[in-house]
């Protein structure tokens, strides 16, 4: 029997010191150019950076083939009772709890006009990136209605323009906001 051995170099680059506590503020797509943006606002990485304006961030990510969005919905049945149990355990019930849920896909234009309402306040991200090209994820709630969602865009680069227009890489803003995380504790 012949064994086929496929390697993937794939790389997977955390953006949790970037986007742990931002808001996502506006999505917008275009199908003919095939982009979509993300504008952040991150308030512990503003307060890094000498600036005459606020700044928020356009994440960019160019020749997109798909657009994910996804809703959290919890299970149905009720909710563990945590109150007196170790920390331990509280965590193993609500994982347990969580996982029962599921998520159901939302359509990529109504997902965008929840920015006319609201905004998403990000919990974390990645990104992915292989020969074929790169995945931008991240997930967050609602500020208002406090629903979940999960945001997967498939594309082949990735760029992040400050609100200034000045170009800066997601390497730098990573860099601050882990000076930020490491200062915070």
């Amino acid at each position: 029997m012949l064994a086929l051995e496929i390697k993937i170099q794939m790389e997977t680059q955390s953006l949790w010191s970037f986007l742990h506590d931002s808001s996502l503020i506006c999505v917008k797509s275009d199908s003919f150019e095939r982009n979509a943006i993300l504008e952040f606002k991150n308030e512990n990485i503003t307060g890094k950076i000498e600036q005459e304006n606020e700044i928020n961030w356009n994440v960019k990510i160019e020749n997109v083939s798909r657009l994910i969005a996804l809703k959290w919905e919890l299970w149905p049945g009720n909710a563990p009772e945590l109150n007196g149990l170790k920390i331990s355990e509280q965590e193993k019930l609500t994982r347990e709890y969580q996982e029962k849920g599921r998520t159901t896909s939302v359509n990529w234009n109504d997902f965008e006009k929840i920015f006319n309402r609201e905004s998403i306040w990000i919990k974390d991200g990645t990104i992915i990136t292989k020969e074929s090209g790169i995945l931008f994820e991240t997930y967050g709630h609602t500020e208002k209605a406090d629903v979940m969602y999960e945001i997967k865009i498939y594309g082949s680069l990735i760029k992040c323009i400050q609100s200034d227009q000045k170009e800066i890489a997601i390497e730098e803003l990573i860099k601050i906001g882990n000076e930020y995380w490491e200062n915070a504790k």
